[in-house]
């Protein structure tokens, strides 16, 4: 990549990073405290589905500005990325933002879970679009359980003409107590 299409992305990557910066602060309500939380594509680590892939295949990769990439040419792969939780408030704001080499589906899933297991929500975005950076911003839904986790769990498209789909950055906004 050279200097040119380095700065464009640079560019293009705080251009999504300040747009969902604004959303969530437009969206969110003023009565609470807002706790947003941004973590890099290297926060991920790569998955499995237990079914078509067992282990690991190795093919995840982390580069110098904290992207996870796919450098498979063959196959798309799974990543799992951590989220904290730490109010009770629940999700206001979720957003991954990501490139893909080609019009291939990009899907990625948000998930609550609760402490004590059991039913949890989830919600699933698919992008189609061509190829490029994107932002996929989640339906978000009101936690009926306070204790729990949260997860991202994603599926990166192959390297096409040796373009390498990622995750630059993803994050939430969680609603806090009253101010």
């Amino acid at each position: 990549m050279n200097l040119n299409q380095r700065s464009c992305h640079l560019k293009v990557r705080a251009t999504f990073g300040a747009l969902a910066l604004l959303l969530g602060v437009m969206l969110a309500d003023s009565a609470l405290a807002e706790d947003g939380k941004e973590y890099p594509g290297s926060m991920c680590k790569e998955g499995t589905d237990g079914y078509h892939q067992i282990r690991a295949s190795g093919d995840v990769v982390f580069d110098t500005t904290g992207n996870a990439l796919n450098i498979s040419t063959t196959s798309s792969r799974y990543v799992t990325c951590p989220l904290v939780r730490d109010n009770e408030g629940g999700i206001t704001y979720a957003a991954v933002s990501i490139y893909k080499p080609s019009s291939a589906s990009f899907m990625c899933t948000l998930m609550s879970n609760p402490y004590f297991g059991g039913q949890g929500w989830y919600t699933t975005k698919k992008n189609t679009a061509p190829a490029g950076l994107h932002l996929l911003e989640f339906d978000v839904q009101a936690d009926t359980f306070i204790p729990g986790s949260y997860n991202l769990w994603c599926l990166l498209p192959k390297t096409v003409a040796g373009k390498k789909s990622g995750i630059y950055h993803y994050g939430i906004v969680e609603a806090g107590g009253q101010e």
